[in-house]
């Protein structure tokens, strides 16, 4: 059931009252049957009071805020359902319980605030919105680690929540309004990811031979790993470290042409898995897009722009291409390893099958993944070619992703892989975007 109202005051005040009433066969059997989401938003059209009246430069203003309920139960059609699968055991098969089933399962709740402004000034020649949100998810839905006597390993419950807040900015701008025309369009957008809960647990997800950590006080999904220090030049400088790993129950100290692991436990010289630490974040200090369109009596050319900066990427292909422990081909930068006694390099020397470690998940393979890419430049001329049945027709080309600038390494910093937000930030032999240049003609009937 869903239902909606509006109220307009004076055309000054403006009310939207939202009620929804939801149910959902995903739930647990002893979990509510419906679930009530309402919303509530309001706005002030401060442009319209008297006391802005003298005001001939201002266009518009309009303050704005919104609080809502709603709902996600993406958790998958049997989860909360105990089902049965077929096993055998010494050639004989029956049916095996298939899941530890959760009956108070439930949708997860976000919670969603959110408060900004329009502004226009100077006839609408220029135009801000600015937004500042705060998203809370509560019940969010965690695969946990229960009781080892139940015979499962994981274990789906209503134990977490999270809260996103940011800003979001969008400007618009005619700039030059003569025969000479150019609209500038330029939107940033920044946020921060904070795990408020996890039932007292600490989250590690395995991502493609990495780790990424979720821990309450910290953005969800940060890699996990080792960081390094360089290349041990020489015998001699690894001795002078003492640093060991344990094999079994006998110590293998690292020697010229392995990684230097930094320690962070203190000056026990013994490298392990509690000198693992945060070495990337994948969530971007600041993202967006600016957007530049230039006219000229019947010639046009809009010009789109991306960008992301701040954010870290586990680079799974390059960890691949330069491990230097297989027999798989490697790329040209390998080139470049530690080969003798003294060479200075930040790539270690070639050991099959690894054996000190040197490939591991390590800040090896995070970079920086900011960029600025040219994503789309359109050029159009038009032909002012009109009669009874064609209104409008105009020539363009159109070129995407022409140019990149960066400095990561892989194919393509602007990859998607999948839509878990764990794996954020994750390139797994992602193919790049393509360069295209397209040629066309646009009638309008």
């Amino acid at each position: 059931i869903y239902g909606t109202a509006d109220y307009i005051l004076q055309n000054k005040y403006i009310f939207n009252l939202t009620l929804a009433n939801d149910a959902t066969s995903r739930s647990g059997e002893n979990a509510p049957a419906t679930f009530v989401y309402p919303s509530v938003a309001a706005a002030w059209l401060v442009s319209g009071e008297r006391f802005m009246k003298n005001t001939d430069w201002l266009s518009l203003l309009k303050v704005r805020a919104s609080y809502g309920l709603s709902g996600n139960d993406e958790i998958g059609t049997y989860s909360a359902r105990r089902y049965y699968v077929s096993q055998g055991l010494l050639g004989n098969f029956g049916m095996a319980q298939g899941n530890l089933a959760n009956t108070r399962l439930r949708p997860e709740t976000i919670k969603r605030l959110n408060a900004g402004f329009d502004l226009s000034v100077l006839n609408e020649r220029i135009n801000l919105c600015v937004d500042i949100y705060s998203n809370t998810v509560k019940d969010m839905i965690l695969r946990t680690t229960p009781d080892r006597r139940t015979g499962f390993t994981t274990y789906l419950s209503n134990t977490g929540s999270m809260r996103n807040t940011g800003i979001d900015i969008n400007m618009n701008a005619r700039v030059l309004n003569g025969p000479f025309k150019w609209d500038l369009g330029i939107m940033a957008s920044k946020y921060k990811n904070e795990v408020l809960k996890l039932a007292g647990e600490t989250l590690y997800t395995e991502v493609l031979d990495g780790v990424v950590q979720t821990k309450v006080g910290q953005p969800m999904g940060v890699f996990y790993g080792y960081e390094t220090d360089g290349v041990y030049a020489s015998t001699t400088e690894a001795q002078a470290a003492g640093q060991y790993e344990m094999h079994g129950l006998v110590q293998v100290p690292f020697g010229a042409g392995d990684v230097r692991f930094v320690n962070q436990t203190g000056n026990d010289k013994l490298i392990d898995e509690n000198d693992q630490t945060i070495i990337g974040d994948p969530n971007p200090t600041l993202y967006g897009s600016i957007v530049n369109v230039f006219g000229y009596k019947k010639w046009s050319l809009n010009a789109l722009m991306t960008y992301s900066l701040g954010n870290d990427v586990y680079n799974y292909t390059r960890s691949k291409l330069e491990n230097l422990s297989t027999y798989n081909n490697q790329s040209v930068a390998v080139l470049a390893r530690w080969k003798n006694e003294g060479n200075e390099t930040s790539m270690p020397a070639v050991a099959y099958g690894d054996p000190m470690g040197n490939a591991r998940f390590s800040d090896r393979w995070i970079e920086d993944g900011s960029y600025l890419r040219l994503k789309t430049l359109t050029l159009a001329y038009d032909l002012t070619f009109r009669n009874d049945v064609i209104q409008g027709c105009t020539l363009f080309a159109t070129g995407e992703n022409l140019f990149t600038l960066t400095k990561y390494k892989g194919t393509d910093p602007e990859f998607a892989y999948g839509q878990n937000p764990l794996f954020y930030g994750v390139d797994a032999c992602v193919l790049a975007q393509p360069k295209t240049i397209s040629i066309g003609l646009r009638l309008s009937l």
